[in-house]
């Protein structure tokens, strides 16, 4: 009947049974508290998840070099020897001498000026300490070449592919030793100086924008001309960085979080990749993560969050995880950002924003703090595989929750639920078939039809159910233009049993239970 096991869930419209316990003594198992670590909450986040490796053998070289110095004052002689004024008996032709005052016939220290026939030092314009250094003109914005174009005058961040820079001069009297070429102030490879063109290695670029290229040969000036760093990684996944909060009420215990963070090479592979489309159910039997080529940024990334922070270690798998987190640590409605990061080429990983927290999640069907096996008169809960006629319309089941205010720009808000089978007796999974099911955050429900159970090969049993709202944003990273994901989770358990018929839920518990 259902040949793909992916059913249609349908918006909330029924309460969830709860059958009164009729049975006696019993311990309190809680299943849930081993469902809803944050740890698994993340790994169903990121199997559930690729920012950037950059396939670039060139580092950052700092350094760059300065234009050359004009030449000195002409000295003169010294005039002024005796015991008096200046040079002689009395004074010079006019003025003073070198004691005090300048040292020729006017003014400063030439026949007019400052120090040559006119001007600062040369024939005409000015010097060095005030801007140029050539007879005219401003210095070594020309000198005895200047660059006439770029090829090509574009090329992705990655850097590592051979720019040619065209000059117009004569520059036989060098070689690629004299020569110094930046990117934005980071240093190429010159590799060949030809008559009309030098060749160098592009360098990384940190961000996809126009940069200036500057060149300068020692000696013979400098000039400068535009170059574009283009992203090269749009459409792809780089990077998911995820908060979780988990609850297991019928524990007794609080919120426990962790963070989590993978940097990796673009490739096509968003967060809960998993998990069936919005409005679906399918059979569940765990979260498998999904390999991924991470690469690490740092031995730590700070995730920071108003006035308090996180750090996130460097795992063996290249990932980055903060776990056993308070409530306090990670606040919902909070705004997170990741810093401290820098990639191979040198570059910052920088993140703002990156994080958007929901409200936090209630649910009121099933009931979170209800056990599988309560002390007697105390409830427990039941889904139907099928009708009974003592008890009519109570087949399937229904997971009710209050909707949360809603995420701005291009965030999506959604609800997973899922159900794994449990052994009553040594509180571990089973392994057998579960159900996981997808919708909006905004629907407040999902009722799912008796049907699933059969198509999915659900049999009667004790269950955990995690019951995870989520929000999800997308930005994109500056240096490679891939997508950047920032998800934020807040689960809570229940415990329920999955029986045939209502009749069997009044009876099987007291005999399953030890």
């Amino acid at each position: 009947m259902v040949a793909s096991h992916r059913l249609s869930v349908y918006p909330f419209g029924m309460t969830v049974r709860q059958i009164p316990a009729s049975r006696g003594g019993g311990g309190i198992l809680s299943e849930a508290a081993r469902c809803t670590s944050p740890r698994s909450m993340l790994v169903l986040l990121l199997l559930l998840c690729p920012a950037s490796c950059y396939d670039s053998s060139l580092g950052l070289n700092g350094g760059s070099g300065g234009p050359g110095s004009g030449d000195g004052c002409n000295s003169r002689p010294v005039r002024d020897d005796d015991d008096s004024a200046d040079d002689d008996d009395t004074v010079d032709d006019s003025g003073d001498d070198d004691s005090t005052g300048d040292d020729d016939d006017t003014g400063d220290d030439d026949s007019t000026g400052d120090d040559d026939d006119t001007g600062d030092d040369d024939t005409s314009g000015d010097d060095d300490t005030s801007g140029d250094d050539d007879t005219t003109g401003d210095d070594d914005t020309t000198g005895s070449f200047s660059v006439s174009g770029i090829n090509p005058s574009v090329g992705s961040t990655v850097g590592g592919y051979p720019v040619d820079i065209e000059f117009v001069g004569d520059l036989s009297a060098f070689d690629e030793s004299d020569v110094t070429v930046t990117f934005d102030g980071v240093e190429a490879d010159v590799d060949h100086l030809g008559s009309s063109a030098i060749e160098v290695t592009a360098p990384p670029g940190c961000v996809a924008e126009p940069v200036d290229v500057e060149v300068d040969v020692d000696g013979a000036g400098s000039d400068d001309i535009g170059f574009e760093y283009q992203v090269w990684a749009s459409g792809l996944d780089g990077a998911v960085i995820g908060v979780s909060r988990a609850e297991a009420p019928s524990a007794g215990g609080g919120v426990s979080g962790a963070a989590d963070a993978q940097i990796f090479s673009p490739t096509s592979a968003p967060p809960f990749a998993q998990v069936p489309a919005m409005g679906t159910c399918d059979v569940y039997n765990g979260a498998t993560p999904t390999s991924r080529p991470t690469y690490g940024v740092g031995n730590f990334l700070t995730l920071s969050t108003g006035g308090s922070s996180l750090s996130l270690a460097l795992q063996p798998d290249q990932s980055y995880l903060a776990t056993n987190l308070s409530d306090a640590q990670v606040p919902t409605y909070s705004s997170y950002s990741l810093t401290g990061g820098v990639d191979p080429d040198g570059c910052p990983v920088e993140y703002p924003g990156v994080v958007s927290g929901t409200a936090p999640l209630q649910v009121s069907d099933p009931v979170p703090n209800l056990v599988h096996c309560p002390p007697p008169g105390v409830d427990y809960q039941c889904w139907f595989r099928d009708q009974d006629p003592s008890y009519p319309g109570l087949e399937g089941g229904t997971v009710v929750w209050t909707p949360g205010t809603p995420g701005t720009g291009n965030a999506i808000d959604g609800l997973i639920f899922t159900m794994s089978n449990y052994d009553i007796s040594t509180g571990a999974p089973t392994g057998l078939p579960g159900m996981i099911c997808h919708q909006g955050d905004s629907a407040g429900g999902i009722y799912a039809d008796p049907a699933f159970f059969p198509a999915f090969g659900m049999g009667e049993g004790a269950y955990v159910m995690n019951v995870i709202r989520y929000r999800t944003t997308a930005t994109t990273d500056p240096r490679s233009g891939a997508t950047v994901y920032g998800t934020f989770i807040d689960a809570k358990s229940a415990n329920l049993w999955l029986f045939q018929t209502a009749t069997r839920c009044l009876t099987i518990p007291a005999q399953l239970c030890p």
